[in-house]
């Protein structure tokens, strides 16, 4: 707060304020936390605590009303804390000044006449005038009192520091001995000021020590600590900062979660409206179908009966009313199918609604709950703040002051207070605000039951431009509607990035010269970016709009066994954009984040012994399809070790079961598809949940690969070769589950 060289005067009036009182501090008192109040305010605050009622043998604790942090109140209250020597100082100069500047005449302690004092004996205690003054300097028998005398001229002048202030007080008296200097100080009772006398009395055999010595020590630790609390003070800012950001980051996030709900919800209305009218038109059709009809009978009757009418009349009429029951029978029946629709649509629009309410409400309670936190992580960073700078400027006043005596009794509760600060400028709230940005509310469209279809014929088939020499590894559906294609020349040479339309012409193509490369996959990130992982350890990013591809080696990152490894297969966790590479042979899973920076290593469950084929995250559980026992399951994704949940069941192709499990995608509606092989190779549709074997589809012996892509808002589901690019399209459509 003020250096050594520092006028007195320039001290801020808020450091010498009392905060519950809020005027000038009086007789000051100090905790442990280093925030001091007039020892009048403190004690009607403290009695006022003592005298409330306390469960059984709870101890009486007094919370600081500038940081909140508590102290327990000592047993004979006000009067066991610990006097704020060096404030007590400060103030005492304050008011000598103001009582000159304001009453210039004063009786002299010598003389006793009232003259314009220009002298202060610290000694003494008291005023001189000048004759006096003179006096007090000149003579013998007060030589001991020359060096505390001080002249007023100087704090006229405005220009008496710390230091000197510090120079010109006398030793305290002991506590013991009123009348006697203290000489020496007593570490053993918190650092006591003792006369000579007590060191054969009460103080024998305790720690005692010169003054100057042990203050200078004392302030040599505060040095230090004080510059490392200084290096703390920037970090905790920093973290204010992070801490205001993450809010901010919070709310954005929750508006774009309540966005996408209303679209969704928006989108489903619309569906449901579509189908209503679709249903309309098929009744309306089919009613002007039986109308028809019924013309067309009549009229054929009435030709028929032209010839013979008086014989037929009877038949004639008795027929036209048997067609008009039927007709009536067919009508009534419409009429039930209809209303039975209308009132199914109306139960999906009211389930949909329901869902939507319950799924908002839950979005604004995680939000709220975060925000609450990150308010309390604020609010307990701006008191950290706030105990920084107090202790900042407590520690700087005393270094400042260079009194021994003063510094003895401040700089080990400085010491003490520093510690717990520094401690709590280590903290790294880094990985919990990376958690409270995040609002984790389901989709809508997971939490609507879908009766999903594949069509029993392929819709189309289209040929992948790649060129003669490429063979494709891997694809993947971006959010544009387009094809994302990776694979390798047939020479090892190159891998290549290509993107493609639904018919298989090539929208752009980016090579990559390798010295051996094997395959390269490919997922879905976001903002049309494609995560892509290339033999032996390779990740990057591709962008889809730019072309611009950033790539990292993550081997030297996650295993210094790096050359016995290399990634097998390539996931993305759709809730948090985080990365799951799978190696080949090793039963871990490593997970980076969106930017490719380690985050942790998942371990596969023990009762396996092989790694995987392939992965994809379903929500909080991981599907694998194994690598070597060639089957495919689920795991729960909980701390670091996976849990087996289910193993997924083998199609039938022929009578015999499938062998071998090799690809794993997911659609929109959380329906699980697998690429299964041996004998022959199946598609395999799952329920959300797998339990269920819900169909399968033959595909061609070739088929390396599966992905879903949304186009014109209906899905689809591909099926690509290696060798040949053939790209085979499935529609999927869907009913509602209420």
């Amino acid at each position: 707060m003020a250096s050594a060289n520092v006028p007195l005067n320039n001290i801020d009036e808020r450091f010498l304020q009392c905060h519950i009182c809020l005027n000038r501090l009086k007789d000051p008192k100090i905790f442990p936390c280093l925030h001091h109040f007039c020892r009048n305010c403190l004690d009607k605050v403290l009695k006022k605590v003592l005298s409330e009622p306390t469960e059984g043998d709870e101890e009486k604790s007094f919370e600081c009303p500038v940081c909140r942090e508590k102290h327990q109140i000592p047993v004979n209250g006000v009067d066991g804390l610990k006097t704020d020597f060096n404030t007590n100082n400060i103030i005492e100069f304050i008011e000598l000044y103001d009582s000159v500047k304001y009453e210039p005449l004063r009786v002299c302690i010598h003389c006793n006449q009232k003259h314009k004092a220009t002298g202060y004996c610290f000694k003494c205690n008291d005023f001189l005038c000048e004759k006096c003054h003179e006096h007090h300097l000149n003579n013998p028998v007060l030589k001991d009192h020359r060096s505390h005398v001080f002249s007023l001229n100087e704090a006229e002048a405005k220009n008496l520091t710390v230091e000197k202030l510090a120079s010109l007080k006398e030793a305290p008296r002991c506590s013991k001995h009123p009348t006697k200097l203290s000489e020496l100080c007593c570490s053993t009772c918190r650092n006591l000021p003792i006369c000579v006398p007590c060191t054969y009395g009460a103080h024998k055999g305790h720690d005692l020590q010169e003054v100057s010595v042990l203050a200078e020590s004392e302030r040599g630790k505060l040095t230090t600590k004080v510059e490392e609390l200084k290096k703390n003070k920037e970090k905790v800012y920093e973290t204010q900062e992070m801490l205001n950001s993450a809010n901010e980051i919070l709310s954005r996030a929750a508006d774009t979660k309540t966005k996408m709900l209303q679209e969704e919800n928006d989108e489903e209305e619309k569906k449901i409206e579509m189908e209503q009218l679709s249903n309309r038109e098929i009744i309306t059709k089919e009613k002007k179908n039986v109308q028809e009809m019924l013309e067309e009978k009549v009229n054929k009757r009435k030709l028929e009966l032209d010839e013979e009418v008086k014989i037929a009349q009877d038949k004639y009429e008795r027929g036209c009313r048997e067609d008009q029951r039927h007709a009536d029978v067919l009508l009534a029946i419409l009429r039930e199918r209809d209303e039975a629709e209308n009132v199914e649509l109306q139960e999906k629009r009211e389930s949909l609604s329901a869902q939507f309410k319950e799924l908002l409400t839950s979005l604004q309670d995680e939000q709220q709950k975060h925000a609450a936190r990150i308010t309390e992580m604020i609010v307990h960073c701006n008191d950290t703040v706030r105990k920084f700078e107090n202790v900042t400027k407590m520690a700087s006043s005393v270094l400042a002051a260079k009194d021994d005596w003063t510094d003895i009794q401040c700089i080990p509760d400085i010491y003490a207070a520093i510690d717990p600060l520094m401690k709590e400028g280590r903290k790294d709230i880094t990985p919990e605000l990376k958690t409270l940005t995040i609002v984790k509310v389901k989709s809508l469209l997971s939490s609507i039951q879908r009766r999903v279809h594949i069509s029993e014929k392929v819709e189309s088939v289209v040929n992948i431009d790649v060129g003669g020499d490429w063979g494709v590894t891997d694809i993947a559906g971006s959010e544009t509607g387009s094809v994302v294609a990776t694979g390798t020349r047939k020479d090892r040479k190159k891998s290549f990035i290509s993107v493609n339309d639904m018919n298989g012409v090539q929208l752009r193509k980016d090579e990559f010269p390798s010295d051996r490369v094997i395959w390269r996959f490919c997922v879905v990130l976001r903002d049309f970016g494609i995560v892509t992982a290339c033999y032996p350890s390779e990740i990057g990013v591709y962008g889809m709009k730019n072309c611009r591809y950033n790539k990292t080696d993550v081997g030297q990152i996650v295993t210094k066994d790096h050359n016995n490894w290399y990634i097998f297969c390539l996931a993305v966790d759709p809730s948090n954009h985080n990365i799951f590479v799978g190696c080949d042979h090793k039963k871990v899973i490593y997970v980076f984040d969106s930017d490719v920076y380690y985050v942790n290593t998942l371990t596969l469950p023990c009762s396996r012994t092989h790694g995987p084929s392939d992965i994809a995250v379903h929500g909080s559980y991981l599907l694998v399809c194994e690598e070597t026992s060639k089957g495919a399951y689920a795991a729960v994704m909980e701390g670091s070790v996976c849990e087996q949940l289910y193993e997924f069941r083998r199609p039938n192709v022929n009578g015999r079961a499938c062998s071998h499990a090799l690809r794993v995608c997911i659609d929109g509606s959380s329906h699980i598809y697998m690429l299964w092989a041996q004998p022959g190779k199946v598609i395999a549709q799952y329920t959300p949940d797998g339990g269920q074997l819900l169909t399968t589809r033959s595909v061609d012996n070739a088929a390396e690969c599966i992905t879903t892509v949304i186009t014109d808002k209906r899905e689809k589901l591909i099926v690509a070769t290696k060798g040949t690019g053939k790209l085979y399209i499935y529609g999927l459509s869907f009913d509602i589950i209420l």
